[in-house]
């Protein structure tokens, strides 16, 4: 006995600490959620159901309405159309009696309809429903009798009139040769008092009618001869005197008016009809708001009972769950304000739910985070350690780069004027500019080496040192051999041929020279490996251009095309004379220093111009051209051109500001920048 208590107790207990558990809390005021949630939708429905089905008979109302509308306006253009209508005679068919005699089926099912409705059955109008349905029945069978009756009665040709009037035209025959002129007269007033009746519906013109016909008979009896004529003139004019008075009845019986015969039997009953539908309209409208209150009241109570449950259920929640959390909740955002301090402590709530639970984890959690924060601080001040000397490295680097390029006195020395934009990309450039003087001739050149940053920056310093080797050692002068040798010298210095390395540079180099016949001019001669040479003259000047091969291309940039014009000057080649402020460009050998390239075979070329003094030459490195903005948009090398052209008339510090302000709009302050930029103006 004390086992299965044991068993007992024991099961008992598993169920208390699964209820205790947040999972079992929450399915089970999940489950009470879910009822209420399926009680709401439930009375939504029904009272949907309740007032579609309260619409329905308010539709069916309508449509009752609108037929028995459309069946009055029908039987009036029928009395109105059909009646004189030949066709109605002979076929005994009419459309508007078609469309009637289907409005009316329509009218009464509707009507039985409203009778079996399962929501009308509260509102007591099965009796009025039958009352109205009698009624329709017994005005079917008047104004049946009614047709029937019009069809007996007949129109002109057809019918009792029809019969009527041939009769009439026998005696009109007859009359032509056996009455005197003074009778016919009276077969004329005959038919005038036959067509007023018919016309005005008025009973003393059948008196007047059958006055002149007995007068008519009179006279044939007494003067028309031979027998034969006379009795068949008489038989006609009796004949015609019946026929008149059948068809008079008939139209007694119709009714001369609404107000008469079966016309008025009609309008009564339309009128009752009407009467009993707008009574039934009435009740039905009433009925039907009274029962959608009803319900409009039982679903507020509902809604309001079930709105009444989830607000004690949410209280419930967070009383039970949501105050343990915020708690929790709370002491965490209080370790983590103190930026998860060694004497933070977390709160440890002792539940055996899984919030118990999670405060312990969270407590196991602190203290391994303050464990690795003390591993991370001390590899953090490690690493801060190494970017220090790196950083050192570097700007010792950048110092060392910055003493191998020209000091600012050396252009002062050659040029009277300068500007230089450069900007690495990095702490230290793969971009740098060269100047040499050697006795009247002056080299500056504008190196742009393959990489950026610490790779670019060993690659300047091989190029920078080879170009003083080439010219200062082996008194190389032509710019165009100068880039050969320079080629040829990168690709032993990096054994590009036994490592497969294809690093180098792109390069643009001018050799500018006095011209002792010409004191005003320089003479520049430019070599590029994929590098232009861009200059602007500052005054109105013709100058003459020379090539030592023929791979030559001079255009202008300043929004016009500038052509070559023909010349017989011996390996002169004249330009168009140009105004001030002008852009012109001499493009570069389309080949790089050093690597492998499929150009190999294509020679560097000298391009010789003579230029005015004051001309300003522009070399740069395709850093400028290639940033790009917050759209992914390059500045693109015809922008710059055209920029330049537009600054080219200001100083040279006013344009190396345009140009700098220019790239800050372009960059607007959130595009890193991509690659080293060198742009060099001097003025010759």
């Amino acid at each position: 006995m004390h086992y299965f208590c044991d068993i007992r107790q024991e099961k008992l207990d598993i169920l208390v600490i699964r209820f205790h558990t947040i999972k079992s809390k929450l399915l089970f005021y999940f489950a009470i959620f879910l009822v209420i949630t399926f009680t709401i939708i439930a009375a939504n429905f029904w009272f949907d159901q309740k007032k579609e089905k309260i619409e329905q008979i308010a539709l069916q109302l309508q449509s009752i309405n609108l037929n028995t509308q459309i069946i009055n306006r029908l039987e009036s253009e029928f009395f109105k159309d059909e009646i004189i209508n030949s066709q109605f005679y002979i076929t005994g068919n009419s459309k508007y009696l078609k469309q009637r005699d289907s409005l009316l089926i329509r009218v009464q099912k509707s009507l039985k309809s409203l009778e079996h409705n399962r929501e009308t059955a509260s509102f007591n109008i099965n009796s009025k429903i039958d009352s109205i349905v009698s009624h329709y029945h017994e005005y079917e069978q008047v104004f049946a009798q009614l047709i029937s009756l019009i069809k007996y009665r007949g129109f002109k040709d057809y019918g009792l009139e029809g019969y009527m009037r041939e009769a009439i035209h026998q005696v009109e025959d007859s009359g032509r040769v056996h009455l005197p002129n003074y009778h016919k007269l009276t077969v004329l007033m005959i038919r005038r008092h036959e067509k007023d009746f018919i016309l005005r519906k008025q009973p003393f013109y059948i008196d007047s009618l059958n006055k002149e016909v007995n007068k008519l008979r009179g006279y044939v009896k007494a003067s028309v001869w031979p027998t034969k004529v006379q009795y068949r003139l008489n038989g006609d004019l009796q004949l015609y005197q019946e026929l008149f008075f059948a068809l008079a009845h008939v139209e007694a019986i119709i009714g001369y008016n609404n107000d008469q015969g079966i016309r008025k039997d009609l309008k009564v009953l339309a009128e009752n009809i009407k009467v009993k539908l707008d009574h039934l309209n009435q009740v039905i409208l009433v009925s039907s708001k009274a029962l959608e209150s009803q319900i409009t009241i039982t679903l507020f109570l509902i809604m309001t009972a079930c709105l009444v449950l989830i607000v004690i259920l949410g209280y419930t929640i967070s009383r039970m769950l949501s105050r343990p959390i915020r708690r929790l909740s709370h002491s965490i955002g209080e370790v983590i304000q103190s930026n998860f301090a060694r004497n933070s402590q977390l709160l440890k709530l002792e539940t055996k739910d899984e919030i118990g639970m999670l405060s312990k984890d969270f407590a196991y959690m602190l203290e391994t985070v303050h464990f690795t924060m003390d591993e991370i601080r001390q590899k953090s001040a490690k690493i801060e350690e190494k970017q220090t000397l790196l950083m050192d490295s570097l700007r010792y680097a950048k110092q060392i780069q910055q003493a191998i390029l020209p000091e600012p006195y050396e252009f002062e020395e050659v040029f009277q004027n300068y500007f230089i934009i450069f900007k690495a990309q990095q702490v230290v450039s793969g971009d740098f500019y060269w100047l040499h003087q050697r006795g009247n001739k002056t080299f500056i050149a504008v190196v742009d080496c393959t990489g950026h940053g610490v790779p670019g920056a060993f690659m300047s310093m091989i190029g920078n040192t080879l170009l003083h080797e080439i010219v200062n050692e082996k008194n190389l002068e032509e710019p165009a051999l100068i880039l050969e040798v320079l080629h040829l010298e990168i690709r032993i210095a990096l054994r590009q041929e036994q490592k497969k390395n294809d690093d180098g540079m792109d390069i643009g180099i001018c050799l500018i020279e006095e011209l002792p016949e010409k004191a005003n001019y320089r003479q520049v001669t430019f070599a590029g490996a994929r590098r232009p040479l861009l200059y602007s003259t500052v005054q109105t000047h013709s100058h003459y251009f020379s090539n030592s091969t023929s791979d030559i291309s001079v255009e202008s940039l300043s929004y016009q095309s500038h052509h070559l014009l023909t010349s017989s000057s011996k390996n002169k080649v004249p330009i168009e004379e140009v105004v001030e402020g002008k852009l012109f460009t001499i493009k570069g050998t389309k080949r790089s220093i050093g690597g492998l390239h499929r150009y190999e075979d294509r020679p560097f070329t000298n391009q010789v111009v003579q230029l005015p003094k004051g001309t300003i030459l522009y070399l740069t490195s395709d850093g400028y051209t290639d940033q790009h903005n917050i759209k992914r948009e390059k500045f693109g090398r015809h922008r710059l051109n055209e920029l330049i052209g537009a600054v080219s008339h200001l100083t040279l510090l006013q344009q190396k500001t345009a140009l700098l302000n220019e790239l800050d709009r372009h960059m607007k302050e959130e595009v890193p920048q991509r690659d080293d930029i060198t742009i060099v103006g001097v003025q010759i």
